[in-house]
């Protein structure tokens, strides 16, 4: 029986013991238990080994000193190989001739260093030869102990092997010695004139040697890491110092430990563990690197462990020699099951591991390589392997997988995201990237690579695959536009691009349990609520909205477990985490493209969320989390912005449960997709109720939520496709509705929300005229439109837009008109309440002859009657007044409105609460005005003012004190202008203590009295400066600064707030920031004042930084390139007072090109309006003033030459300062 036993003797020159020059191979026989019994098989050339045998042994002789101690070596060598006698001589000769090159050298009794790294040394005291033995950890008897031994590193240059030595009676090294057997020995003998090194190889056991027994291990292809798959240099970098960390401080003290990267379907988990692995390999860390691949022939467990075990084989010559010898004496083990292989194996060799370094073993896609034996090797059995071992694993988060690798305390997953917002700039990175190397680089703007990172959600994937499909496109750039906005058809179509993606979603689609009804009816609920929802919702927000449709919590989990490969969510079981798809084109595959069973069908699942959305909102309005509701109900109709309005409360996204939050913020979204007509008679009534009944909650938690629901978008919805006509509605019931728009737009004026105070007012006008033109007379209606039209008409000409004011109030005052000739003692008194208001439109549209005239017809109706009403009496005296004042009789105002104020003294004398305030406001806003600043009588009015509102302030100061603050801050400017600084500061103070007082705990107070306690603030600081306080005026500098940081600081929390409407406090938050710098530069300049110059360079910095970014917004307006050029202005200011002049000047100079650039271009601009041309010069120098253009052009020339010209001049000081010409 021939087992390929193999005895090799190697002469000095093998180093690997691999087959060589003089290597001589004889076959042997072996008996039945496989151990070769060295006799010599008689065969054709059995003369040839004779004569072999003798050539060895007549060598042998003559080479080695040993013959003086010995006359006869006789060893017993059996070997198997096939050689030839004159290749043997040509061997010795060239040993001979090593051996005299070193005795030449003088190294014959030197220690030499040997092949593998061996040590051997000349004992002159016994001239007895020193046998090294590696390999083994004992002597063989016979040889001498002072000879040094290095046993440990025998192995390193040998292969396994085993020497039997037989009849060694006459050689010295082996004296008493007999059937010695060696096992995987380098054999060095020494001994003065002779050095011999003997390698001995062949196979242990059943006689393989290393190389065949390795050879039965699997040799996968393909399945290694590979840079040129890795990440984009300078991407990932968070992801990898993540993974790198891990591996350095790993803690597992007694055991191993596993690091799991579970993320989305195409987010680039395989490049991260290409790119671990290459800098693993460099550091000399890694173990072994895998990458499953489900079309890939090599992708099996089995390949797996083969790897590990070649990769532990290339740790250590020993260990490679231990697993060798393991297969000899099991060959099955190669190819064992992997328990088996773990036990028998990788457990066995592991105290032979160097124990300072560390063994990292990286797994890819345990998805596509998916093992349940290997999940629980994972599990359960990496427990125990040293604490060295790390295992990096990247896996799809698939249920079937997770159930093994989550909630085990020696496997750690990953906490970053590899999709999402996290990854955009890594996709930004790559993309431009590979824009850069394609053909058409120069003409992809910035833009378009913006709108594709943006577009990519974070998914590497999907970019990646547009990249490649945009190489091949006819006109990539085109295509890319189309990409962006989600009009390719070609990129639809193609079947390497979109369909790639779709054939990846449905192999993951496909193990599903489809033939499952339960599943497939939870599949439709829940998979379909997440791919329609317009905001993603955690699983908690998600079971609650569709509670009504039979999910449940665990409904949410298991589903999303089973497709959460296509999902991008941090952690399933936290409740609060968002789900959502991970790409929008695996919605677009599952509401478009994918096979019927897995298709979502867009118009059943807005239907269905539809219906969630308003019983949701229906079953809130009785519930506790909806606190806010009800603060409009005590507003008339006949309230207008002059009356006293309740605050809008505010409503936070955290205040209120996440499925009713997102019911009433979409509500309007879904409802525009719906077009499906099988709402049944119960789903009617609920959305009746919802719209119309309840419309005042409807508009009342929305408007605190921050953006108000468009309720003409839901009213035309339901009229057009559910009601079908107004008439079918109760007009009562739609009298409620614009009642409840009516007042909250009014909440929503006072809150400074004006743009949906005017959007939804203009909705109730509209409805009023739907109904009109339906037939309805109900004179309550018609007088309710008219309030609402004189309302619309005061938010127009707060807007500045007076000649719409005037339309609208006319065509109130004509409605009412109508009204009171019915019934005049009812409307009479509302139609001249609205015929002084369009006095005052008209006014303000500089129709000042037509305003007279309504206002003198105003002020005859309320003589008439002014015994039953005096306060309307003085209100359209006062209008009188305003409009003489307007068209320039001063003498004609000021006796009207005296007229006025003492109707208003004596009514406040009988009732100060009521008409004390209307007093005040004559006094101080009216009266006081026409006076003039010169005249002495204007301080006495307003002390009379001051004095109402401080006793009106005893009676309410919540109400009162605003108007107070008010007035004394009018009062202190009068004082400074007629330079009476001490009281002007007294008075200040006093203003400043009021709105103290108001604001109160800062935490809970109004915005609007922070607002107004930091205008104060300042006015006090620059009281104290005039007043030489300096460091007073810091302090209070200083809290003022505070309180606009305040402010500043909450409109930020509201903007990142997802319950508020983004676009009005991102208004808010911007104006804030002005704010914000204002305050720093107030904050500066009060420094400077008192030396403190580099804090005052600082606070300047500070505010030149905000209006740089506020300059450079897209929506940015002439005001804030002003502002700009103002903070330029006052950071070189406080530069040249520090000597800090080459600064300043760049600052100077940049204000003067602002000026050139910026506000010249603006102004030219509304010369070009305003001239009706367009052929307006460039520059301000071309403007050749004042023929050309007449005198419009040469008020732009003189306002802009104006600015540039003091810029120009501050520009030349410095320079003068710095030295400069």
């Amino acid at each position: 029986m021939w087992l390929g036993k193999r005895k090799t003797l190697h002469t000095t020159g093998s180093d690997d013991g691999g087959t060589m020059a003089g290597s001589i191979r004889v076959p042997t026989r072996s008996d039945a238990s496989g151990k070769g019994i060295g006799t010599p098989i008689p065969n054709t050339v059995a003369a040839r080994r004779v004569s072999l045998r003798r050539l060895i042994l007549r060598w042998a002789i003559r080479s080695s000193s040993l013959i003086n101690h010995h006359p006869r070596i006789q060893a017993g060598f059996q070997f198997k190989a096939e050689g030839c006698p004159a290749r043997m001589k040509k061997i010795f000769k060239n040993l001979r001739g090593d051996r005299l090159k070193r005795e030449k050298l003088g190294q014959s009794s030197e220690v030499e260093s040997l092949p593998g790294g061996a040590d051997a040394q000349h004992d002159e005291t016994t001239n007895h030869s020193a046998l090294v033995l590696r390999g083994h950890n004992q002597i063989v008897p016979g040889f001498p102990t002072s000879d040094i031994l290095n046993r440990e590193r025998l192995a390193e240059k040998l292969s396994v092997a085993k020497l039997s030595v037989e009849n060694v009676s006459t050689a010295s090294a082996f004296t008493g010695a007999s059937n010695i057997t060696l096992d995987n020995v380098q054999v060095n003998t020494i001994g003065r004139d002779m050095y011999t090194t003997v390698h001995i190889h062949h196979g242990s056991g059943n006689g393989m040697n290393v190389q065949e027994a390795l050879g039965y291990l699997p040799n996968p292809r393909g399945s290694s890491w590979d840079p040129a798959h890795g990440c984009l240099a300078g991407t990932r970098m968070q992801h990898l110092e993540e993974i790198y960390s891990w591996i350095s401080v790993q803690a597992g003290p007694t055991s191993a430990g596993s690091f799991v990267v579970a993320d989305a379907a195409g987010s680039g988990k395989s490049a991260l563990l290409h790119t671990t692995c290459q800098h693993l390999h460099k550091q000399g860390l890694l173990l072994a690197g895998f990458f499953f691949d489900k079309n890939g022939k090599h992708g099996t467990t089995a390949n797996l462990f083969a790897t590990i075990v070649r990769g532990l084989c290339a740790v250590h010559h020993s260990v490679k020699l231990r697993i060798a010898e393991l297969i000899s004496d099991d060959n099955t083990l190669a190819i064992a099951p992997i328990t088996r292989q773990f036990e028998e194996l990788i457990l066995q060799v592991c105290p032979l591991l160097p124990p300072n370094r560390i063994y990292v073993v990286a797994i890819d896609a345990l998805d596509e390589g998916y093992d349940v034996g290997l999940l629980k090797f994972l599990r359960d059995s990496v427990t125990r392997l040293p604490p060295s071992f790390r295992f990096i694993l990247t896996t799809r988060p698939e249920k079937r997988i997770l159930q093994y690798l989550e909630n085990q305390p020696h496997i750690h997953m990953s906490s970053r995201s590899l999709t999402g917002e996290s990854s955009l700039l890594d996709l930004d990175v790559y993309i431009r990237s590979r824009v850069a190397e394609s053909s058409f680089a120069s003409d992809v703007t910035p833009e378009l690579i913006e709108g594709l990172v943006n577009k990519s959600e974070g998914v590497f994937l999907w970019a990646a695959t547009v990249l490649n499909f945009l190489e091949e496109a006819y006109d990539p750039i085109a295509e890319l536009r189309d990409i962006v906005c989600n009009n390719s058809d070609a990129w639809r179509e193609d079947k390497d691009a979109t369909k790639k993606l779709d054939s990846l979603y449905a192999r993951i689609l496909s193990g599903l349990r489809w033939s499952d009804k339960r599943f497939v009816a939870m599949y439709q609920a829940v998979v379909g609520g997440i791919v329609t929802v317009k905001k993603p919702l955690s699983a908690r927000g998600l079971a609650e909205l569709y509670r009504s449709e039979g999910v449940t919590m665990d409904d949410v989990v298991k589903i999303c477990g089973f497709i959460r490969p296509l999902l991008r969510i941090s952690d399933l079981k936290d409740p609060t985490k968002p789900i959502r798809v991970v790409h929008l084109s695996v919605q677009e595959y599952l509401t478009d493209r994918a096979p019927t069973v897995y298709r979502l069908s867009p118009d059943d699942q807005n239907f269905t969320i539809c219906k969630v959305l308003f019983g949701t909102i229906q079953a809130s309005l009785t519930s506790p989390t909806t606190p806010v509701l009800g603060y409009s109900t005590s507003i008339a109709m006949s309230d207008d912005i002059a009356s006293h309005i309740p605050t809008l409360p505010k409503l936070f996204k955290q205040d209120m449960p996440e499925h009713l939050w997102y019911s009433y913020s979409f509500l309007c979204d879904h409802v525009l997709e719906t077009a499906h007509p099988n709402f049944g008679q119960s789903d009617l009534t609920l959305i009746r109720d919802v719209i119309f009944v309840n419309s005042r909650a409807l508009l009342e938690v929305t408007a605190a939520m921050g953006a108000v629901v468009d309720f003409g978008v839901l009213e035309n919805w339901a009229w057009a496709g559910i009601f079908g006509e107004p008439e079918n509605l109760d007009y009562s019931l739609l009298r409620g509705s614009v009642q409840s728009l009516h007042a909250v737009s009014l909440c929503l004026f006072e809150a400074d929300r004006r743009q949906e105070a005017h959007r939804i007012l203009f909705d109730a006008i509209d409805l009023y005229n739907t109904i009109l033109d339906s037939g309805c007379n109900d004179p309550d209606f018609k007088m309710d439109m008219a309030h609402s039209l004189h309302l619309l008409a005061q938010y127009l000409a707060k807007l500045g837009r007076a000649d719409n004011a005037v339309r609208h109030i006319q065509e109130a005052v004509r409605i009412t008109r109508q009204l009171a000739e019915a019934d005049s003692p009812r409307f009479e008194p509302v139609l001249f309440q609205f015929i002084r208001s369009s006095a005052s439109f008209l006014a303000d549209a500089s129709l000042l002859d037509e305003a007279l005239e309504v206002c003198k017809e105003a002020v005859d109706f309320h003589r008439r009657s002014g015994v039953d009403n005096p306060a309307e009496l003085a209100r359209s005296l006062l209008q009188l007044a305003a409009t003489h004042f307007s068209a320039g009789r001063d003498d004609d105002a000021l006796e009207v409105a005296g007229e006025a104020v003492q109707l208003l003294r004596r009514l406040a004398e009988e009732d100060l609460v009521g008409y004390g305030l209307q007093l005040a406001v004559a006094l101080s806003d009216s009266y006081c005005v026409y006076l003039g600043f010169d005249d002495p009588a204007r301080i006495v009015v307003m002390e009379e003012a001051l004095s109402v509102q401080r006793r009106l302030m005893g009676e309410d100061m919540a109400r009162f004190a605003p108007s107070l603050t008010a007035s004394l801050g009018l009062y202190a400017c009068d004082l400074t202008i007629l330079d009476r600084h001490a009281e002007a500061l007294k008075t200040n103070e006093e203003a400043v203590g009021v709105q103290r007082r108001l604001v109160g705990d800062m935490k809970d107070c109004d915005r609007r009295h922070l607002e107004r306690l930091s205008s104060l603030l300042g006015d006090l600081s620059a009281s104290y400066s005039t007043q030489g306080r300096g460091h007073d005026a810091v302090k209070t500098a200083r809290e003022k600064l505070e309180i606009a940081r305040t402010i500043c600081q909450g409109d930020r929390s509201i903007l990142e707030d997802e319950g508020l409407g983004r676009a009005e406090v991102a208004n808010e938050f911007m104006w804030s920031q002005g704010c914000l710098a204002f305050s720093l530069t107030v904050y500066a300049r009060f420094l400077s004042e008192v030396g403190r110059l580099e804090e005052a360079i600082e606070s300047s910095q500070d505010a030149l930084a905000i209006f740089r970014q506020k300059a450079a917004a897209k929506d940015s307006s002439s005001t804030d390139q002003h502002e700009l050029a103002f903070g330029l202005r006052t950071l070189a200011g406080h530069m040249g007072a520090s000597k800090r002049y080459e600064e300043a000047v760049i600052l100077a100079k940049e204000e003067v090109e602002l000026h050139r650039d910026v506000l010249v271009a603006e102004r030219l601009d509304m010369l070009k309006a305003a001239l009706g041309v367009d052929d307006v010069p460039a520059s301000i120098e071309d403007i050749k003033p004042p023929d050309s253009y007449g005198e419009a052009c040469l008020k732009v020339y003189l306002d802009s030459a104006l600015d540039l010209a003091h810029s120009q001049d501050r520009y030349v000081h410095l320079l003068r300062q710095m030295g400069g010409t």
